[in-house]
Order: structure tokens, then sequence, then C-alpha cells
């Protein structure tokens, strides 16, 4: 199932951003540049923009919602998602507001300097893919040639690592959006068995 992901080019660099609702709670972050992964676990707003920008990625890959409803607690997206079978938490469900406010702002700044943003869920991008848990996800990059630079720390940093890997599918048209007015979240293409 996961063997879609064979056929592209991996020349691309892509920043997945597990982010956190605080900066007082670690926000993990993973570089894929040319199947070499390095991560880090990151706090401020000023420490994010700062790796995304020095950086110079083809695209930023966030896990947090990045738009907001226009009523209630749930964007048309969210419900689409839930439709496919693919649970995610409303954007200004309890715990989730704070986290929706700092996407939002963080993904508008990233824009402004030129860099391109999608917002990805990883859990649905390992259900699309067809893996069952995050150690797999990583033992299939392993054996797709990925090399991962430094001790990952965190599931936090994994949860980047997967969102930062749907980035790259995103760029080798590997993907589909899932798009309401309220927002989009792309996720990988539905591998048939």
């Amino acid at each position: 199932m996961f063997s879609l992901c064979a056929k592209y080019h991996d020349v691309v660099k892509v920043i997945g951003v597990d982010l956190a609702g605080s900066e007082r709670r670690p926000t993990g972050l993973a570089l894929i540049d040319d199947k070499v992964i390095s991560c880090i676990t990151l706090h401020t707003d000023n420490e994010l923009m700062d790796y995304c920008l020095s950086r110079s990625p083809d695209l930023v890959a966030i896990d947090a919602p990045l738009t907001l409803p226009k009523r209630g607690i749930m964007r048309d997206v969210d419900r689409l998602m839930y439709k496919l079978g693919l649970k995610v938490l409303p954007p200004l469900f309890p715990g989730m507001a704070q986290l929706t406010l700092r996407g939002v702002k963080l993904s508008k700044e990233l824009r402004v300097k030129g860099i391109k943003v999608i917002e990805v869920h990883p859990r649905s991008t390992m259900r699309r893919l067809g893996i069952i848990s995050r150690i797999k996800f990583l033992t299939e990059l392993k054996d797709r040639g990925y090399l991962v630079l430094n001790n990952i720390r965190n599931v936090h940093e994994v949860d980047a690592i997967i969102a930062a890997y749907t980035g790259i599918l995103h760029l080798n048209g590997l993907t589909e959006r899932v798009k309401g007015e309220e927002g989009e979240i792309v996720i990988p293409i539905e591998v048939s068995i």
C-alpha cells in the first residue's frame, strides 16, 4: 500500500510542523531534504519562523487547523473529512481554539514571507497510506532510503516527519485536497488494495 510513494522525485525540501497550542509546549519540526530527515523541537513563534525562513523550504506542511469556521466550532472541511472516515478535531473545540489561532497566525506570517503552506493531518496520512503506527511509518521511510540524521526525541517530531512527508507527496501530485469554503486539508490519494 505504501508503494505509491516510490513513484516520485524526492529532490524537494519540505518542513513539517506538529504545532503546539502554546509556546510553553513543544512543537516538533522536521525537515526532509533529498531523503535526509532532521528533527528539532522548538517552542516560540519566533523560533518557528526563524527555523522555517532559514531553510528556504519549497513547502511547509502544518498539523493544525489553519482557518476558522464561519460559525460554530467545526469547519465544513472537517465535516468532509468525517465523511471520508478521517476524524479530525474541530478547530474551536475546547483545547483546540488556542492551537487554531496559533496555526492561522503562523501560516499567514509564512505566506507573507513567500512560503507555501498547507494544512495536513498526520493520522489521516497514515490511514490513507495503510500504516497503523508511527514506528511502522518510520520503518517504511528507512526502507525507502530515507536517512534520519539525529535521534527523534518525541512524538511531536514523528508527527512532524509525517507532516513533511505529506508535503513531499503533495509536491509530487500524490495527494488530494479535501476542500470546503472554510479551508482545505491535504491528504494522500487513497491507495487501492
